[in-house]
């Protein structure tokens, strides 16, 4: 089965970017990144560089059960921790915590759920790079209740890999991954896909730049 993620995003100011996007199977989303701190030396010595991203999912899909538009909403939040360590090798830290205006009721469903990822970077070459993520969700993950009653069990760990060739104006990502959702807040919080059960996913984005001012 194949999800496209179709997003536009814009920076209004070097420190803000807003974008939008289309997240597959009747959602969309909206977000925020702003940048706090950039590691630097110097007159400042700042060891990391510093963000905060915030994203609002909205499932437009026809349910039943879920009257008012607002119970479809959830929202995401993440602060990325940065780190450059030489011209090649780049970490960042991102805690994660995401918000679900309704859930079903159950002893173990929760409104919050937050994980914890650690992604690298190395550079190969001058356009090429080797990319690694991991994710762990850390609750809401093991015997939860849908609204029907049924027991759910979801993956918490999340394993990416793969090359990211810049060829100027275009990025092309080429990954393997253990989820199959389209959206953060399902990868992160409701995936249902495992490299162990043979589940994974093979993905290929294209991010192109453009510049309305002056340079």
């Amino acid at each position: 089965m194949a999800h496209t993620y179709l997003s536009f995003d814009y920076s209004p100011i070097r420190w803000m970017n807003l974008g939008v996007a289309a997240a597959g199977s009747s959602k969309y989303e909206g977000w925020a990144k702003f940048k706090i701190l950039r590691q630097q030396t110097g007159k400042r010595n700042i060891p990391v560089s510093l963000a905060w991203y915030s994203m609002v999912n909205i499932n437009t899909t026809k349910d039943p059960d879920v009257e008012l538009t607002a119970n479809k909403v959830a929202f995401f939040n993440q602060l990325i921790i940065a780190r450059k360590f030489s011209n090649r090798i780049s970490l960042q830290l991102m805690p994660t915590w995401i918000h679900f205006n309704v859930v079903p009721y159950g002893i173990n469903n929760s409104n919050e759920v937050f994980s914890l990822a650690v992604a690298g970077k190395y550079k190969a070459t001058s356009k090429l790079n080797i990319t690694l993520e991991y994710s762990r969700q850390l609750n809401m993950y093991e015997n939860l209740i849908s609204k029907s009653g049924t027991i759910i069990n979801y993956h918490p760990d999340l394993l990416a890999a793969g090359i990211e060739i810049n060829t100027g104006n275009h990025l092309f990502q080429f990954y393997v991954g253990s989820t199959t959702d389209a959206s953060n807040i399902d990868q992160m919080a409701r995936n249902t896909s495992s490299i162990k059960d043979g589940n994974f996913a093979i993905g290929f984005t294209i991010n192109r730049s453009l510049s309305l001012g002056k340079k």
